[in-house]
């Protein structure tokens, strides 16, 4: 076969000397070498051909004075035995390689002086190991072959050992095949469990040894020392808990022609390879390389247990639990509909009663005569039937004890004027004056029902949907057909209002009582202490007079004081940070540093164009912004996103400016120096308005205006007689100081006055909640397209009202007024 692919084989070895005959033959070539009969390697292993026998190469460290976890996995690593024929040893090594991972050891960690005295002592004796040979060859001509596998298992680990077994006519040979082993798993498992792992590892090992004989294997036996196991294997798997029920299938499965048997614990050879031995122990162990001594006899032990009270005891702890169903028919007199409060559908209720009467009758009936198809109107009305009887004794008690019986109601009854009657199916009918009209029997008699019952809301959402959604008297008509619930028009409007599809269609916006106004608007300060900040725009301006000019943008920036609604105007050529904060300078040098700056975000710019809304959110992102700010000691504050009536403010005030200018300028193109003086003007209009109501009486006094805190006066005032110059300049300061309380004064008494009512928002309202499903307004989308989100946070105010909520959509989480919100009548 190497010869057709080319390769020319030179160096051979072999134990029998007629191989070398005929390769020299068969040879083309003129030489080839025969290696002498000295070890070699073959797959790994080293082979002695004189004696036919498999050695292990092992090459130790060297003794150090400490020994770390990498030193150990090293040394473990540069033992190669395919076969597990040292077993004994390598699972030594597992076995101390686990507790130093559970002593959570890092690899250049030293060993404790316990784990390393354990460590050095194998290591010293671990060149002992290459003494120790296999035979190559395990059969024997025209011999009967059999197949012996053991498991056992301990506390550390479980192992499986196979053993083949060559009988011929004048001796019986037993050699080591191969073996497996498994340090046992950290969570801590019984001992039965762990020798029902060593049978699966040893049913496993047979199944892929098996297959790779090419001999004939008369009989194949497993042997275990564990009863429980062996018991386990000889019954039903579904008897057991999921472990172990699932390993005794495997087992079974892979193991159907394998006679299992019981061996002692001291003839189990399987029983080496569970705790570790030492390379000095396992050249002593004549039970690991030859099995128990019984092998080599013609008869085996014959050891039958008994399931005596101990063993079943065993067993009984990994059995499955099994429970016993008994039926009992209990009537309850009291019984009371809280299971009916499970369910959200009138017609799946009406269905699982109606197979729960089923149900009943066909307990009763012979196998032939039960009813399996499809269930029948009239046994959907005679669920129907009992619903309502059970309604109408949770509700009407006495009322059902009074008419079963005969007797006459309380003149004080309020279903006196009903007439009710007890019918022959026992369900309260009203009585009325229809008897002799032509109407149906249920619209003559209808069945009585309460106002609040989960059931009674059941029947009216499934009218509610039956007629597409209808409003309440429609559902009303409907209902006198077959029902009549008391107070129906309030019961029906509750259901409607809760309708999810309808409240979409018709959503109502969530609010709040109007909360008390700030510090800053109701006590004296100076003026543009607390600033209110706006834009408007853009304009279009020229860039110069005459033929070809260009139209350029520009903004309006709004200033607006929080205690005397003072308004400063700034023209700004753009909206890029260096223009904002010029304007922001100017204004600082004109009015004085503000302390606070409270302003929109981008969002909340509803009356303003889009490209207003998208360059002022780039401009608030700015850095060179806040740092400005923070040089100057102002503090930025921003109200929530779309929020615009929290700066209803500077939002009156944007809307003033407009009205002048567009009366003052119509469509005509201006330049920046007239829109500048344009606007200085407007400024001073808007600043000269009265803050209070104006006097018919002649003998009162000016109106209250922003320029009386500006300059003392209203900017558009005429000019004042001039004061004379003899004046001293302490009285000039007290008549000053004067003026400037007196304004404040009037400011008190008539401004302050006229915030005290609360023009919208007037009644308290439930604050919405955390978990809230709500819909989230968008005004450009219809409310069929708003999306949904849950309230994750709440902000209460100042009287302890949620006015602003974080809320969690599909695409994020968001801060919104709960204006913004419609809570869906969700329970």
């Amino acid at each position: 076969m190497m010869k057709k692919g080319g390769f020319h084989l030179r160096k051979w070895i072999s134990n029998e000397p007629s191989i070398f005959r005929e390769v020299f033959i068969d040879s083309q070539e003129k030489e080839f070498v025969h290696l002498d009969d000295g070890d070699c390697k073959v797959l790994g292993l080293g082979w002695s051909p004189s004696l036919d026998v498999v050695r292990f190469t092992v090459v130790p460290d060297q003794l150090e004075a400490t020994y770390t976890k990498r030193g150990v996995l090293s040394q473990m690593a540069r033992v190669f035995d395919p076969l597990g024929l040292l077993s004994p040893c390598v699972i030594f090594m597992k076995i101390l390689l686990q507790q130093l991972w559970q002593g959570k050891f890092s690899w250049d960690q030293p060993l404790p002086d316990e784990l390393s005295s354990i460590w050095r002592t194998f290591q010293e004796e671990l060149h002992l190991l290459k003494r120790v040979t296999f035979p190559r060859y395990v059969l024997k001509p025209n011999a009967v072959v059999e197949v012996h596998g053991f498991c056992d298992a301990s506390e550390k680990a479980y192992c499986a050992a196979i053993y083949i077994r060559c009988i011929s006519i004048d001796s019986i040979r037993v050699s080591l095949l191969t073996s497996k082993t498994r340090v046992a798993p950290l969570k801590v498992q019984s001992l039965p469990r762990l020798e029902l792992c060593s049978a699966l590892l040893l049913a496993n090992l047979l199944q892929a040894t098996l297959p790779a004989l090419t001999v004939r294997i008369s009989e194949t036996f497993a042997w275990s020392d564990s009863k429980i196991t062996l018991a386990w294997l000889k019954s039903e798997p579904r008897r057991w808990q999921p472990f172990v029920a699932n390993r005794v299938a495997q087992i079974q499965e892979l193991t159907h022609n394998v006679h299992w048997n019981f061996v002692s614990g001291l003839e189990n050879p399987a029983d080496c390879g569970t705790r570790g031995i030492l390379p000095t122990k396992l050249e002593q162990c004549d039970l690991w390389f030859n099995g128990p001594d019984w092998l080599k006899s013609s008869t085996f032990p014959n050891e039958e247990f008994e399931e005596n009270p101990q063993l079943q005891e065993d067993m009984s702890a990994e059995a499955k639990r099994t429970s016993k169903v008994i039926m009992l028919n209990v009537v309850d007199e009291n019984f009371k509909v809280e299971v009916f409060q499970k369910f959200s559908s009138w017609n799946k209720l009406k269905r699982i009663v109606a197979y729960c009467l089923r149900f009943v009758k066909n307990c009763s009936l012979a196998t032939c005569q039960r009813k399996r198809s499809f269930l029948t109107t009239a046994e959907l009305n005679e669920a129907e039937k009992c619903i309502v009887k059970f309604i109408q004794r949770d509700h009407f008690s006495m009322e059902v004890s009074y008419l079963s019986a005969s007797k006459q109601l309380p003149s004080n009854n309020k279903i006196i004027p009903l007439t009710p009657f007890y019918d022959d199916s026992g369900i309260i009918r009203v009585g009325g004056r229809l008897k002799n009209s032509m109407l149906t029997e249920s619209q003559k008699h209808p069945i009585l029902l309460p106002k609040t019952d989960h059931v009674v809301n059941l029947i009216i959402t499934d009218y509610h949907l039956k007629l597409l959604h209808a409003g309440p008297q429609l559902i009303q008509a409907a209902l006198r057909e077959k029902f009549w619930i008391l107070s129906a028009q309030d019961a029906v409007r509750r259901v409607v209002r809760k309708c999810i599809p309808c409240f979409r269609n018709r959503p109502k916006l969530a609010e709040q009582i109007m909360g008390e106004l700030p510090k800053s608007r109701v006590c004296p300060s100076s003026v543009f202490h607390r600033t209110g900040l706006d834009f408007a725009g853009p304009f279009l301006i020229r860039s110069s007079k005459g033929r070809g000019s260009r139209n350029t943008k520009c903004y309006i920036c709004v200033f607006v004081c929080f205690a005397t609604k003072a308004v400063h105007l700034e023209v700004v050529s753009d909206l890029t940070s260096r223009a904002f904060i010029a304007c922001l300078k100017r204004f600082v040098a004109r009015r004085g540093r503000p302390s606070e700056i409270f302003c929109d975000r981008g969002t909340n710019f509803y009356g303003a164009s889009r490209d207003l809304r998208k360059e002022f959110s780039q401009l608030m992102k700015d850095k060179s912004i806040y740092q400005f700010l923070t040089t100057e000691n102002i503090n930025w504050r921003f109200n929530p996103p779309a929020s615009p009536h929290f700066g209803g403010l500077w939002e009156s005030v944007v809307k003033s400016f407009k009205f002048h200018l567009k009366r003052v300028i119509g469509t005509a193109s201006v330049t920046f120096e007239e829109l500048a003086t344009i606007t200085s003007q407007i400024e001073a209009c808007l600043n000269s308005r009265p803050l209070s109501g104006i006097s018919n009486d002649p003998n009162d006094l000016s109106a209250l205006t922003p320029g009386h805190f500006l300059i003392g006066k209203p900017l558009t005032a005429i000019p004042q007689v001039p004061i004379p110059d003899d004046l001293h300049l302490c009285d000039r300061w007290r008549m000053i100081q004067r003026m400037i309380q007196h304004f404040w004064n009037r400011w008190s008494n008539e401004y302050l006055t006229k915030l005290q009512s609360r023009p919208k928002w007037r009644t308290l309202q439930p604050d919405i909640k955390v978990g809230d499903l709500v819909l989230i307004k968008h005004e450009n989308l219809a409310p069929l397209q708003w999306r949904l989100g849950r309230i994750v946070k709440t902000f209460p105010g100042g009287d302890n009202r949620v006015r602003v909520v974080e809320l969690k959509t599909e695409s994020g989480k968001l801060l919104r007024p709960i204006s913004k919100l419609c809570k869906l009548p969700i329970t």
